[in-house]
């Protein structure tokens, strides 16, 4: 199913909108006089409305319900309802909360759930300025900062929705053949969830993951507010997957390894659940799930004595993408997927996951991952790490 994003913005609309709100102000402002400064209560009244309105795509309930003061607060005001209103809408909500001491100031933030998915992610962020003006409560300024204007969904242009299954796929309109490759990977979800054992009825499955496929490295950043590393194809930030369509020739060979590798990230987010974060078992956790890497480097590093990257060093790294060269971050990756494989075959999927635990609550000391391993496996670290040296020789 596909849904296509409304587009309203018209001449017609704008002068329909601007006409009622002339009307409800002259209703409302004779002999009203001045109220004191916006409270909270009113302007999370008006944001209800303002959330109704971009569900129903109904400009003038919009700016009924959010009326505005002055050329820049109404150009604000627009440039908001006609972003998120190009999307479609099962359910939004708001949130605002007041900024420091000014009075009338708040941060605001939009929810909302698209048709077709589960999920509410963050979708607009404003630093507004509300006062009552004329007996009503008036938008007069926008206070954001001019780089986080086309954040999260705004940052789209031109968007459609695509729905599967286990998938809700969000992107530019000139990125339909890309997503159309990504949402025919549906099929891949219940595949990567069986691989890490969890249950057909796991919470994973029955909510659809979001996908969102950015034209752009520029766009997936505000997109989800997180700056990718430049070597990123695709990542993973609260729950939700952003793709760089980037590179077509890379899509076209490695869309559904990616969405597996991303889709594991996703369903196992608590995976080293602990005081520490463990970065390469989450990635070779992925990288084990994913399949298909080449793992002639790691071979090598193995037959050289592994110095360039110890295997006890890289686990006690924390994030893979911080402090390593490029070199060290790809047999990072080879390292965790292989250790992740060995795991699973020697102790099986359950064991990978209790060694991730063990790790992540140790102190990271040297000490404490070899004390993670003996109380997780039930055999000292030298043991682990000859086993896994003697696993590495024998793969691809």
């Amino acid at each position: 199913m596909r849904i296509h994003a409304t587009q309203i913005g018209s001449r017609a609309v704008v002068l329909a909108a601007l006409l009622a709100l002339l009307v409800a102000t002259a209703a409302t402002g004779a002999g009203c006089g001045s109220k004191s400064a916006a409270q909270q209560a009113d302007v999370r009244d008006a944001l209800a409305a303002a959330s109704a309105a971009l569900v129903s795509h109904d400009a003038v309930a919009w700016f009924l319900a959010l009326p505005t003061e002055g050329k820049p607060a109404e150009h604000a005001s627009w440039l908001t309802y006609s972003g998120l209103s190009r999307f479609p809408w099962a359910q939004v909500s708001a949130k605002a909360a007041p900024v420091g001491d000014v009075q009338g100031r708040y941060r605001v933030r939009f929810y909302g759930r698209l048709k077709g998915s589960d999920t509410s992610p963050l979708v607009c962020e404003r630093i507004l300025d509300f006062a009552w003006r004329q007996g009503r409560l008036k938008m007069v300024a926008d206070r954001t900062e001019e780089w986080s204007r086309d954040t999260y969904y705004l940052a789209f242009i031109n968007p459609i929705v695509t729905v599967r299954p286990h998938l809700v796929v969000v992107g530019e309109r000139w990125k339909k053949r890309l997503m159309r490759r990504i949402a025919a990977c549906d099929r891949q979800a219940r595949r990567v969830a069986t691989r890490l054992r969890l249950d057909a009825n796991a919470a994973q499955l029955e909510s659809r993951t979001l996908v969102y496929v950015c034209a752009s490295r520029e766009q997936a950043w505000k997109a989800s507010d997180s700056r990718p590393d430049k070597r990123m194809a695709a990542g993973v930030v609260d729950q939700q997957i952003y793709i760089i369509g980037e590179r077509p020739e890379y899509w076209k060979w490695y869309t559904r390894d990616t969405v597996r590798h991303e889709l594991a990230h996703v369903y196992a987010d608590d995976f080293g659940d602990g005081r520490h974060f463990v970065g390469l078992l989450v990635e070779g956790l992925a990288v084990a799930v994913e399949g298909n890497y080449d793992f002639s480097a790691l071979r090598t590093e193995v037959a050289r004595g592994n110095r360039v990257l110890p295997l006890k060093k890289a686990l006690r790294h924390g994030s893979v993408w911080k402090g390593l060269s490029d070199h060290q971050i790809d047999l990072a990756y080879l390292e965790g997927g292989a250790l992740v494989l060995y795991l699973e075959k020697r102790w099986g999927m359950m064991g990978a996951w209790a060694f991730a635990d063990a790790v992540a609550a140790s102190d990271m000391t040297p000490a404490g991952i070899e004390e993670a391993a003996s109380q997780s496996l039930g055999v000292p670290w030298s043991e682990l790490y000859r086993g896994w040296k003697r696993f590495v020789r024998t793969l691809p």
